[in-house]
């Protein structure tokens, strides 16, 4: 019993691992540096602690943007956003490099994907609707 009178506690604890230690990742992000025998290592020159730091496409926020307007404002955009975004995709796809901004490629493509399915729904409730008027005149 310990001091207040309760039970020993029961948890058992299991022993500390054996072996190199690593860093975890809270200390790499503090700026700790690691131990030379880690398998963490340190960073190349001019790189962070989790590699290179990657470039941002130029046509993720056009595109994203694009996309936006499109689902929101102006439907007939949906296609050039769609498009836009599926060429960058591609150029991402293909680059040796890390691109940090494929999210918003992504995002603006869905974002065309809809606007496009909507206009083609606009596009066939408008050609029905004056067909329909069309034959009701005759």
């Amino acid at each position: 019993m310990d001091h207040l009178g309760a039970p020993p506690s029961t948890t058992h604890h299991p022993p500390p691992p054996r072996g190199p230690t690593l860093h975890p990742p809270e200390d790499l992000r503090a700026g700790v540096p690691p131990d030379p025998g880690s398998p963490w290592g340190a960073p190349p020159l001019g790189c962070g602690p989790w590699g290179p730091p990657g470039y941002q496409h130029p046509r993720g926020t056009s595109s994203l943007v694009l996309g936006l307007l499109s689902v929101t404002v102006f439907t007939p955009l949906g296609p050039f956003a769609w498009a836009m975004s599926r060429r960058a995709l591609r150029e991402v796809d293909a680059a040796p490099v890390v691109v940090t901004n494929r999210g918003q490629l992504v995002a603006a493509q869905a974002m065309g994907v809809v606007a496009t399915a909507l206009l083609a729904v606009l596009v066939v409730t408008v050609v029905a609707a004056v067909l329909g008027v069309l034959l009701l005149a005759v």
